[in-house]
């Protein structure tokens, strides 16, 4: 690996200095698709660092947007259309995904709205607990995402 700032993993690798990925149509997936997964994994990635300086709240915006992009990669291959929803339980629920993995991708149905505006005067307070769950979701949600797509 060369001494460049790693800033991303693509479908297939990683991604220095967001080099374009060229090998969607390897496994017969449009460029809109591979569009949306990488941003899904680079919100990931910066999930992760603003996780590691402490910036709970938006590491858990964050970790929302990721898996709401994998999510919409997913229905754009397997459904041809994108659906405008925020809520990543609608969308794992149009998929048809697995009832366990719909439901942990449950958990992070709120943040989008609750991550970033002052409901009553209150923005919810996140925990490193949190943040650590979210995180190992978006990493679950990525991997069958990942499979889903290459077969």
């Amino acid at each position: 690996m060369s001494d460049k700032k790693v800033l991303g993993m693509s479908l297939f690798g990683i991604i220095k200095n967001k080099e374009p990925w060229h090998r969607a149509h390897e496994v017969g997936m449009s460029e809109e698709v591979r569009i949306w997964f990488d941003k899904g994994v680079s919100d990931l990635d910066v999930a992760r660092y603003l996780f590691d300086g402490s910036k709970f709240s938006a590491a858990a915006f964050y970790c929302q947007q990721s898996v709401e992009k994998m999510l919409k990669a997913l229905l754009i291959q397997n459904k041809g259309e994108l659906v405008k929803t925020h809520s990543v339980r609608r969308l794992a629920e149009i998929l048809k995904l697995p009832e366990d993995l719909k439901n942990r991708i449950g958990e992070l149905e709120d943040i989008e709205r609750l991550s970033r505006y002052p409901l009553k005067g209150v923005i919810k307070k996140y925990e490193n607990y949190d943040i650590k769950n979210y995180l190992k979701i978006c990493e679950e949600v990525m991997e069958w995402i990942k499979n889903k797509l290459e077969s």
